[in-house]
């Protein structure tokens, strides 16, 4: 079959020549607090195929507000596959909706209607929002619910949407008619309604036979023009005209369907009926052919299933111009590879080790797919949600429109094969009219801007007059070992450009040397264009709130445990109340003295403390009351001689986790902080410091972070300029407590974490399985664990457990 071959050959070059990219996310939680981390792994994907796509290199992730205002962007290399991060939220961010949106250039210029957008909810007891947690405007009360289903109480139409089986009303045949019912707002509806023809007739009556779907059967007459009628409310009918029939066209109807197999029919209408046309049958899943056949006039034929994977396959009929005339889907139900997730204990106590054994499933005839893995495993206190989210529900089911646009695993999972039927019956036909391309369709796209522009520096050489210079000689030079990167000159605007390589991360110091054509060091000023981020306004279709239910999760966070959170009965979250600072200072300050918490503490400048990595040691150890003992560092005065202080970041608490026996953890911690980013340092003791609770005897070290870095004296002195490069991000391990360490698991410190455990880059071994380990908290509740992975195939994997924690005697 020549003549078929070349036409299957053609139809999959022209579906996967220009392939479009999908994005999915899996964020540690879905709620958070002014301060904390967002951490996430990001999956770009041929929205066909489901593999790996990496013909976009950068990745953009953000959060933004009500009004679509950046709060905070980090940068992937989707080139590389680096795309783990974590997203740290400011600690002055307003209460409220914020959204997580993940995109690249080509996507926002090819599909912009489907990046990733997830909805957040960010509390802040300073800052507190001025609207509710339901949507705005309204009040969270049981009886203003409106459960889905439920007939809608204004006089808004409905969306009423019918779809003839294969997308063709043909004449001389019955046609069996599925529609989907909808509010205004997205929520399906229950309905009911009939078809007259042109003489008034009352022909057929329909029902949803779920929310929002139903179906009907019509026979077609070519003379005759059909209309529905949907019944709404008290008085209110819907008029829609149906389709006109088509005496010319072909249909592919799905006549039954047994567990192995599926009987096809091909018709025609009455004017090509016994014409002898030839036709051409293909079955596609994904990027796939998996079935082809050729026919004449109308013919009916089976299909095993097995030819087809799990999930959506789409049956394509094409006429002897070898156009998709008619296009029918379906749903092929079978055991596709899963994730199994096993703790080694049924239940856990406090700061005990857990290890989780994470494997893939799979047929025993089929090769184990290797996976990247990402897991989660949070404190299920509030969210009492294990499901999948509808997002990946929806990629795992390759894109299929539910009638519920927020279906869960536990209401699809649970779909019989006339119910699966009846949805697939639903689905717009998206090949419909597709004609044998011609050679420049087949032609790959050129991509958009080069992603490079993003991580590219682009800026001026300027004299001391503010005007251009011609031909300065510009030497980018790295300050991490790797000497010289790029010299470029100066164009007749003052102009030059750089691209920086891959290797070059977000805030890596840069320095510039200007020289002249002699190569005379110059004192010339360089001013850096800003980066060209991609500005547009997010769907207002994607911008979805929470269901029913985690709202009144929310309200339940919102007026009890945010309570404690303010209060500090969690040592995580403890927001501090504002203080006003009146204390004249007789020498200015290099520090916004605003920031201040107490009148009384010791204060370290951020420019006093220096620039290697054990500047802010020496700065301590250099203040009065503070010192170094056999019990690591001390603030005396600070109450109990043997406590070491706690330590905060911007008002939030932090964890501190030694790696090594014998280190401080307090110095440990700072070593790791960059010193450029601090304002200043507050040293509180006694009274001062016992405001912030439990622990806080031995003092408080209070770092306030600055708005941006500080430069370097000794480069200014050599005469370089100093940039600090907007880069790929890449996220630090994910910091929790090892109790293995007995003078850490003894610790008197309360361990509340939200975020048990997070870890966005896993890969299973050749037999499909990784190995993980953890340590619970203190809270004796239930840990919900959440895996989202993806095989080299294009499998989408996902599954999740409990683990459950309590109190030992």
């Amino acid at each position: 079959m020549p003549k078929l071959d070349t036409l299957a050959g053609n139809f999959i070059k022209s579906i996967t020549v220009n392939e479009k990219e999908k994005v999915l996310v899996q964020t540690n939680k879905w709620y958070y607090y002014a301060g904390e981390d967002i951490w996430l792994r990001a999956y770009c994907l041929s929205a066909l195929s489901h593999k790996a796509l990496r013909q976009s290199k950068t990745l953009f992730v953000d959060v933004v507000s009500e009004k679509d205002s950046v709060v905070s962007r980090i940068l992937l290399n989707n080139g590389l596959l680096k795309l783990d991060g974590r997203i740290s939220l400011p600690t002055d961010l307003p209460e409220g909706y914020y959204w997580l949106r993940a995109y690249t250039r080509r996507q926002l210029k090819q599909d912009p209607l489907n990046i990733y957008v997830q909805p957040l909810y960010i509390f802040n007891s300073s800052k507190k929002d001025t609207h509710a947690i339901a949507h705005e405007g309204e009040d969270f009360r049981e009886d203003s619910m409106t459960e889905p289903g439920a007939s809608p109480a204004n006089t808004e139409h409905p969306i009423i949407r019918f779809y003839p089986e294969g997308g063709s009303f043909i004449a001389g045949s019955s046609t069996k008619f599925a529609f989907t019912a909808f509010d205004q707002q997205g929520k399906p509806l229950e309905l009911f309604g009939y078809v007259t023809d042109s003489a008034n007739r009352v022909l057929v009556k329909y029902v949803t036979s779920m929310p929002g779907l139903g179906s009907f059967n019509l026979a077609a007459d070519a003379l005759m023009k059909y209309t529905a009628h949907t019944i709404y409310g008290p008085g209110s009918v819907l008029v829609t005209a149906l389709p006109l029939p088509d005496t010319y066209g072909y249909q592919l109807s799905v006549i039954s369907q047994s567990d192995d197999s599926v009987f096809i029919q091909v018709s025609l209408g009455d004017s090509v009926y016994k014409k002898y046309k030839p036709s051409y049958v293909m079955g596609v899943s994904r990027d796939s052919l998996c079935f082809a056949a050729t026919g004449e006039d109308m013919y009916t034929f089976s299909i095993a299933k097995q030819k087809f994977p799990e999930g959506k396959a789409s049956l394509l009929l094409f006429d002897e111009e070898q156009r998709i005339v008619s296009q029918r889907d379906l749903y092929i139900s079978k055991a596709g590879p899963g994730l199994t997730i096993v703790p080694d204990r049924t239940i856990y106590g406090p700061r005990q080790k857990v290890k989780l054994s994470i494997s893939t499933s799979k047929a025993e005839d089929e090769q184990t797919p290797t996976a990247v893995l990402s897991i989660a495993v949070t404190d299920d206190r509030t969210v009492n949600e294990s499901e999948e989210p509808s997002t990946l529900v929806r990629f795992k089911s390759d894109n299929i429109e539910f009638p519920n646009k927020d279906s869960k695993a536990s209401d699809i999972y649970t779909y019989s094969s006339d119910v699966w039927d009846l949805v697939m019956l639903a689905q717009p036909g998206h090949y419909l009219g597709w004609l044998k391309s011609r050679d420049n369709n087949l032609i790959p796209q050129p991509l958009e801007q080069s992603d490079s522009e993003v991580t590219s520096l682009r800026g001026r050489v300027l004299s001391k007059k503010n005007l251009p210079v011609k031909d300065r000689i510009i030497t980018l030079l790295s300050t991490n070992g790797e000497g010289v990167l790029e010299t470029d000159t100066t164009d007749d605007k003052g102009r030059f450009h750089f691209r920086l390589p891959d290797n070059i991360w977000d805030s890596t110091k840069l320095c510039f040397n200007v020289d002249n054509l002699k190569g005379w060091q110059m004192q010339d000023s360089v001013v850096m264009d800003p980066t060209a981020f991609p500005l547009f306004s997010t769907p207002v279709i994607l911008k979805k709130r929470f269901s029913q239910l985690q709202i009144r999760q929310l309200e339940a966070i919102k007026h009890s445990d945010l309570d404690s959170f303010a209060f500090g009965k969690r040592n995580g979250w403890l927001t501090l109340p504002s203080v006003t600072v009146a204390k004249a200072k007789k020498t200015p300050v290099t520090y916004d003295e605003s920031k201040i918490v107490s009148s009384f503490s010791r204060i370290i400048p951020g420019d006093k403390i220096g620039l290697n990595p054990n500047s802010i040691e020496i700065a301590l150890l250099s203040t009065a009351g503070v010192s170094f003992g056999g019990y690591g560092l001390q603030i005396h005065g600070g109450g109990i001689g043997n406590s070491e202080p706690l330590v905060y970041v911007d008002g939030f608490q932090v964890h501190l986790d030694p790696t090594c026996r014998g280190c401080d953890p307090v110095l440990e911690y700072l070593k790791t902080l960059n010193t450029r980013t601090i304002d200043f340092i507050e040293v509180m003791e006694g009274a001062d410091a016992t405001v912030y609770g439990p622990g806080s005897d031995g003092g408080i070290i209070y770092i306030h972070t600055a708005n941006g870095f500080r430069a370097d004296p000794e480069d200014e002195k050599k005469g370089l300029k100093v940039f600090y490069a907007r880069g790929y991000h890449t996220a630090r391990p994910f910091q929790e407590p090892d109790y293995d360490k007995q003078e850490i698991k003894n610790s008197p410190y309360p361990d509340q974490r939200s975020t048990i455990y997070w870890n966005g880059n896993i890969i299973s071994d050749n037999r499909g399985k990784a190995i993980l380990q953890f340590f619970t908290a203190d809270s004796p509740v239930n840990y919900n664990v959440l895996v989202i992975g993806l095989t080299s195939g294009g499998e989408i994997l996902s599954g999740n457990t409990k683990i459950m924690v309590h109190h030992l005697n």
